[in-house]
Parts: structure tokens; sequence; C-alpha cells
């Protein structure tokens, strides 16, 4: 085990920097724009627009490019699913969703990573909680 005096490293010495963990070398940013909730309500934000905003906070918090695109994929595919605005996307459509997944014969890895990108983005940076009834 580690001791506070030592900084864990991965497999090739680069140390291990968590986005704002007590070892990062990186202090969180004071500035509160960063902590703002996406605003839903408005039916003029298109899923273009909403998925350049989520991203954008996605690489503040220290996504790497493969995570972004996987976030992109699930979005992408719950978008054609749901034919809805973001304003409009409910329990119900994920649960759908969701629902759809099993019956293609999803992995149930597919279908856990669809379910934690969908409450990253709607529950945890959108602030709803669309998700907090769905098991991972």
């Amino acid at each position: 085990m580690n001791t506070l005096d030592t900084v864990p490293c991965y497999a090739n010495g680069t140390p291990y920097r968590p986005v704002y963990g007590c070892l990062s070398m990186d202090p969180r940013p004071p500035d509160s724009r960063y902590d703002k909730v996406l605003s839903l309500t408005s039916d003029d934000l298109s899923w273009g627009r909403f998925w350049q905003i989520i991203s954008d906070v996605l690489m503040r918090h220290g996504y790497g490019d493969g995570s972004r695109q996987l976030y992109r994929s699930v979005m992408r595919k719950f978008y054609r699913f749901s034919c809805q605005t973001p304003a409009q996307t409910n329990s119900a459509i994920i649960d759908d969703y969701v629902n759809s997944l099993v019956e293609q014969d999803a992995s149930w890895n597919w279908i856990a990573m669809n379910i934690s990108v969908l409450r990253t983005v709607f529950d945890k940076l959108a602030g709803q909680s669309l998700t907090c009834h769905l098991c991972t």
C-alpha cells in the first residue's frame, strides 16, 4: 500500500493524478462557472449544442478522448432512439431505451455503460434525477 509520502504510479512510471483528488497537482478551479448545472428546460437546446456543452465539461474534468468518444457514441444512439430534444427526455424514455438494449441482446457490460453514461450526462451534469432508479 502507498503511504501519504508516496504518489501511486502507472506501470510506465507516470504519477497517477486524479482529476481533483488529494494527490492531484492541479487545484480545483475556484471559478464557480465550473460548478454550473446545465439547463435542459429550453426546447431550443439542440442535441448538437447539448453534446458540445457536455463534451467541454467532460474535457475540463479530465476525461480522455476515448472516454468522450464512448460518451458521444452512447448519446448518439440514445438520440436516434428517443427522437426528442434533451429537454423532453424523461425517465420513461430512458427506461424504454435500456429495455430496447436488453431486447437487442446487448451485453451486460454495454447496458451498464449506457446507464452510466446517461446517469453522468443527465443526473450529474444536467442536475436531473432521471436514472436514480436504474442499477448498474
